[in-house]
């Protein structure tokens, strides 16, 4: 599939939309932000994985990288963040919530601003 045909309903709803060809995997879409902006959606963990794996950078730098070149820029075409966070687990007798509650299984889109996740260690 051409980046074309993959954003042309993105670019078609907002001709100004920030789009990451470089990052074409981590791509997962679109959404109406506040304000009824359309802009793109990619998933913070592919981006990193693209880094990873088209540049050999580490985890880590990758990762710095990402919220540096991508993350940073907040302007209001640019693209919203997907974290798929795991979720955070409280005590054996209490269900597993997320960081903004509910369904510990969801994905969560948060705010630009907003950038990290809780992760639990095992």
């Amino acid at each position: 599939m051409s980046d074309d045909v993959l954003y042309d309903p993105l670019l078609s709803a907002n001709p100004d939309a920030v789009i990451h060809p470089e990052l074409r995997a981590a791509y997962r879409g679109h959404v109406v932000v506040p304000g009824g902006e359309v802009v793109a959606l990619y998933s913070y963990e592919a981006a990193v994985e693209v880094l990873i794996e088209r540049d050999g950078m580490e985890p880590d730098d990758a990762a710095d990288y990402i919220d540096y070149n991508y993350v940073g820029c907040q302007g209001r075409h640019d693209p919203m963040w997907l974290y798929e966070c795991e979720p955070v687990i409280a005590d054996d007798d209490e269900a597993s919530t997320n960081v903004l509650g509910g369904d510990a299984t969801a994905p969560r889109v948060f705010s630009r601003r907003v950038h990290d996740c809780v992760r639990t260690r095992h």
